[in-house]
């Protein structure tokens, strides 16, 4: 007779639920340094076009880099530092980036309104301020998933 391998022992939920809201916030960690990868790519494209490559110096082209600077995007109902292009026309003009008016605008990385918070309190300001403004997810009754689950137990 064979002896089994592989263990009886089940597996506590609670570990399960750990697990999965570990992966939760990686995620959320993800999206975000995605989304601010993504939208730096698009400035800077944006800034190529106006000003041609960078130390290009060719003539023609309405603008010329002019460093950078720090600015906010939504992220989590609140804000996200994030660094952008600053161009200026030939005359010493500020010229906007199509790719930052389009984020301003949109709100683009503010989809998300919930912290998790055993893994970070980084974006606890925000959620709250998502949720006071009645924001993404709070526009209507929300109730948080693990307060749900615990409701449900």
């Amino acid at each position: 007779m064979k002896k089994s391998t592989t263990s009886s022992a089940v597996v506590q939920p609670s570990i399960i639920e750990d697990a999965w809201q570990e992966v939760s916030a990686s995620f959320e960690r993800f999206c975000l340094t995605a989304g601010i990868a993504t939208l730096t790519r698009l400035m800077e494209e944006d800034a190529d076009g106006l000003c041609g490559p960078r130390y290009g110096h060719r003539d023609g082209k309405d603008g010329h880099r002019w460093g950078k600077t720090k600015g906010k995007v939504g992220f989590h109902g609140g804000k996200v530092e994030v660094e952008r292009p600053r161009v200026r026309t030939r005359k010493g003009g500020e010229v906007s980036l199509p790719s930052w008016e389009a984020a301003q605008a949109e709100d683009l990385l503010s989809k998300w309104a919930l912290v998790y918070r055993q893994y970070s309190t980084d974006y606890v300001p925000a959620e709250a301020e998502a949720e006071r403004n009645r924001v993404g997810v709070w526009r209507g009754d929300f109730v948080r998933p693990w307060d749900w689950r615990r409701s449900k137990g």
